[in-house]
Protein backbone atom coordinates (compact mmCIF):
# COMPACT_ATOMS: atom_id res chain seq x y z
CA UNK A 1 0.00 0.00 0.00
CA UNK A 2 2.73 2.57 0.02
CA UNK A 3 3.62 4.64 -2.35
CA UNK A 4 0.33 3.58 -4.40
CA UNK A 5 0.27 6.36 -6.64
CA UNK A 6 -3.30 7.52 -9.24
CA UNK A 7 -3.18 10.33 -11.74
CA UNK A 8 0.54 10.87 -10.59
CA UNK A 9 -0.61 11.39 -6.66
CA UNK A 10 0.98 9.32 -4.09
CA UNK A 11 -0.87 8.20 -0.80
CA UNK A 12 1.20 7.74 2.08
CA UNK A 13 -0.33 4.41 3.62
CA UNK A 14 1.14 5.56 7.02
CA UNK A 15 -1.08 8.94 7.09
CA UNK A 16 -4.01 7.03 5.62
CA UNK A 17 -4.07 4.97 9.24
CA UNK A 18 -4.43 8.53 11.08
CA UNK A 19 -7.35 9.34 9.70
CA UNK A 20 -11.06 8.19 8.81
CA UNK A 21 -12.52 7.38 5.74
CA UNK A 22 -14.38 10.33 5.33
CA UNK A 23 -11.31 12.52 5.80
CA UNK A 24 -9.35 10.53 3.41
CA UNK A 25 -12.77 10.59 0.68
CA UNK A 26 -12.44 14.34 1.17
CA UNK A 27 -8.41 14.55 0.67
CA UNK A 28 -8.84 12.22 -2.59
CA UNK A 29 -11.53 14.48 -4.00
CA UNK A 30 -8.97 17.12 -3.40
CA UNK A 31 -6.37 16.20 -4.98
CA UNK A 32 -8.32 14.50 -7.72
CA UNK A 33 -10.17 17.92 -8.30
CA UNK A 34 -13.17 15.66 -8.12
CA UNK A 35 -12.60 14.50 -11.85
CA UNK A 36 -14.59 11.19 -12.32
CA UNK A 37 -12.01 9.30 -14.07
CA UNK A 38 -10.21 8.98 -10.92
CA UNK A 39 -12.07 8.23 -8.68
CA UNK A 40 -11.78 4.45 -9.38
CA UNK A 41 -8.01 4.54 -8.45
CA UNK A 42 -8.63 6.41 -4.71
CA UNK A 43 -11.63 3.73 -4.54
CA UNK A 44 -8.94 0.96 -4.73
CA UNK A 45 -6.82 2.65 -2.13
CA UNK A 46 -9.65 3.31 0.17
CA UNK A 47 -10.75 -0.17 -0.21
CA UNK A 48 -6.97 -1.44 0.30
CA UNK A 49 -6.91 0.46 3.47
CA UNK A 50 -10.73 -1.33 4.53
CA UNK A 51 -8.85 -5.16 4.00
CA UNK A 52 -5.46 -3.92 5.71
CA UNK A 53 -7.76 -2.94 8.89
CA UNK A 54 -9.87 -6.06 8.80
CA UNK A 55 -6.87 -8.21 8.90
CA UNK A 56 -6.08 -8.95 12.18
CA UNK A 57 -4.31 -11.63 14.03
CA UNK A 58 -5.01 -13.72 17.30
CA UNK A 59 -4.95 -11.10 19.74
CA UNK A 60 -6.35 -8.47 17.73
CA UNK A 61 -9.64 -11.08 17.08
CA UNK A 62 -9.65 -11.38 21.12
CA UNK A 63 -9.00 -7.62 21.72
CA UNK A 64 -11.84 -6.73 19.26
CA UNK A 65 -14.02 -9.51 20.74
CA UNK A 66 -13.64 -8.06 24.22
CA UNK A 67 -14.14 -4.46 23.10
CA UNK A 68 -17.69 -5.84 21.43
CA UNK A 69 -18.65 -7.57 24.70
CA UNK A 70 -17.74 -4.38 26.58
CA UNK A 71 -19.88 -2.37 24.09
CA UNK A 72 -22.35 -4.59 24.29
CA UNK A 73 -22.85 -4.71 28.43
CA UNK A 74 -22.19 -0.84 28.01
CA UNK A 75 -25.98 -0.83 25.85
CA UNK A 76 -27.77 -4.13 28.28
CA UNK A 77 -26.80 -1.45 31.30
CA UNK A 78 -28.34 1.83 29.30
CA UNK A 79 -30.86 0.16 27.79
CA UNK A 80 -31.96 -1.02 31.41
CA UNK A 81 -31.78 2.42 32.70
CA UNK A 82 -33.77 3.79 30.38
CA UNK A 83 -36.93 1.28 31.20
CA UNK A 84 -36.44 2.51 34.23
CA UNK A 85 -36.91 5.69 33.13
CA UNK A 86 -39.90 5.03 31.40
CA UNK A 87 -41.48 3.58 34.09
CA UNK A 88 -40.72 6.14 36.13
CA UNK A 89 -42.43 7.98 33.67
CA UNK A 90 -45.33 6.09 33.30
CA UNK A 91 -45.94 5.75 37.39
CA UNK A 92 -45.58 9.70 37.18
CA UNK A 93 -47.80 10.44 34.22
CA UNK A 94 -50.56 8.08 35.63
CA UNK A 95 -50.26 10.16 39.56
CA UNK A 96 -50.64 12.85 37.51
CA UNK A 97 -53.66 12.34 35.59
CA UNK A 98 -55.07 10.82 39.11
CA UNK A 99 -54.60 14.10 40.64
CA UNK A 100 -56.05 16.12 37.97
CA UNK A 101 -59.13 14.06 37.98
CA UNK A 102 -59.17 14.54 41.84
CA UNK A 103 -58.88 17.98 40.96
CA UNK A 104 -61.42 18.04 38.74
CA UNK A 105 -64.25 16.32 40.67
CA UNK A 106 -63.26 18.33 43.71
CA UNK A 107 -63.72 21.64 41.84
CA UNK A 108 -67.43 20.17 40.66
CA UNK A 109 -68.19 19.63 44.44
CA UNK A 110 -66.72 22.93 45.36
CA UNK A 111 -68.83 24.59 42.37
CA UNK A 112 -71.92 22.83 43.50
CA UNK A 113 -71.69 23.51 46.62
CA UNK A 114 -70.75 27.37 46.80
CA UNK A 115 -73.22 27.65 43.71
CA UNK A 116 -76.30 26.53 45.42
CA UNK A 117 -75.46 28.24 48.71
CA UNK A 118 -74.41 31.51 46.71
CA UNK A 119 -77.77 31.14 45.29
CA UNK A 120 -79.70 29.78 48.63
CA UNK A 121 -78.62 33.16 50.04
CA UNK A 122 -79.33 35.71 47.87
CA UNK A 123 -82.86 34.40 47.31
CA UNK A 124 -83.26 34.72 50.59
CA UNK A 125 -81.93 38.45 51.14
CA UNK A 126 -84.11 39.06 47.95
CA UNK A 127 -87.22 37.43 48.96
CA UNK A 128 -86.97 39.32 52.32
CA UNK A 129 -86.27 42.82 50.43
CA UNK A 130 -89.20 42.41 48.17
CA UNK A 131 -91.36 40.79 51.43
CA UNK A 132 -90.92 44.08 52.73
CA UNK A 133 -91.08 46.61 50.07
CA UNK A 134 -94.55 44.60 49.06
CA UNK A 135 -95.76 45.48 52.45
CA UNK A 136 -94.92 49.00 52.47
CA UNK A 137 -96.48 49.43 49.18
CA UNK A 138 -99.56 47.68 50.44
CA UNK A 139 -99.52 50.17 53.51
CA UNK A 140 -99.33 52.87 51.13
CA UNK A 141 -101.47 52.22 48.66
CA UNK A 142 -104.36 51.54 51.06
CA UNK A 143 -103.75 54.33 53.37
CA UNK A 144 -103.75 56.24 49.87
CA UNK A 145 -107.08 54.84 48.96
CA UNK A 146 -108.72 55.57 52.29
CA UNK A 147 -107.75 58.98 52.73
CA UNK A 148 -109.40 59.41 49.22
CA UNK A 149 -112.47 58.37 50.36
CA UNK A 150 -112.77 59.10 53.85
CA UNK A 151 -110.54 62.38 54.48
CA UNK A 152 -107.30 62.74 56.00
CA UNK A 153 -107.86 62.54 60.06
CA UNK A 154 -106.99 65.71 62.03
CA UNK A 155 -103.40 65.72 63.79
CA UNK A 156 -101.77 63.26 61.20
CA UNK A 157 -98.84 64.46 59.54
CA UNK A 158 -99.41 62.85 56.04
CA UNK A 159 -101.85 61.66 54.38
CA UNK A 160 -100.54 58.36 55.31
CA UNK A 161 -102.95 56.39 58.46
CA UNK A 162 -100.63 53.69 60.37
CA UNK A 163 -103.99 52.25 61.81
CA UNK A 164 -105.74 52.64 58.20
CA UNK A 165 -107.00 48.46 58.81
CA UNK A 166 -108.38 49.16 62.38
CA UNK A 167 -110.51 52.61 61.25
CA UNK A 168 -111.48 50.41 58.11
CA UNK A 169 -112.60 47.53 60.48
CA UNK A 170 -114.34 50.38 62.70
CA UNK A 171 -116.26 51.19 59.26
CA UNK A 172 -117.65 48.29 58.28
CA UNK A 173 -116.57 45.16 56.20
CA UNK A 174 -117.35 46.66 52.92
CA UNK A 175 -115.06 49.83 53.86
CA UNK A 176 -112.48 47.25 54.86
CA UNK A 177 -113.19 44.82 51.48
CA UNK A 178 -112.62 48.22 49.77
CA UNK A 179 -109.11 49.27 51.28
CA UNK A 180 -107.42 45.42 51.20
CA UNK A 181 -108.70 45.40 47.06
CA UNK A 182 -108.02 49.42 46.06
CA UNK A 183 -104.00 48.63 46.21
Amino acid sequence: MPGQSVNGEQIDAQNSERITYTQLGFRSAQKSQSHPESIEGYLAIVYDKFLADQKLDEKGIRDKISKLRGEVQQEKARRQELLAEVNAQKRNREDKEKEVEELGLEKIEIRNGEGETGNTTSFVIGAFITILLTLYLFVFYSSSGYSAFYGIKQGSIGFINPNVFTDAINRGGGVFALIVFSP
